[in-house]
């Protein structure tokens, strides 16, 4: 499996255990939720980052503020 996804995952479970300290009458399903959710969430901001640094990369003289239509379009999509 790809080092960078194993490396979100374990973030998220970092997250969750953390969470769940702040909040421990959170039951398994909760958890298992709150987790999920944190780890899709970095999947699709590291995705959107991918998108711009190409954009970048393409348009090195893109200000600053501009961002890709690609990235924007799945941050759309999925809510980020």
């Amino acid at each position: 499996m790809n080092y960078r996804i194993i490396e979100l995952y374990e973030t998220a479970v970092s997250m969750t255990k953390q969470h769940h300290k702040l909040n421990p009458k959170l039951d398994q399903e909760e958890l298992n939720y709150y987790c999920a959710n944190e780890f899709a969430q970095m999947i699709l901001e590291d995705c959107i980052e991918i998108c711009n640094q190409v954009y970048f990369n393409n348009y090195p003289d893109a200000e600053e503020w501009e961002r890709s239509e690609e990235g924007d379009a799945i941050a759309e999509s999925f809510g980020v």
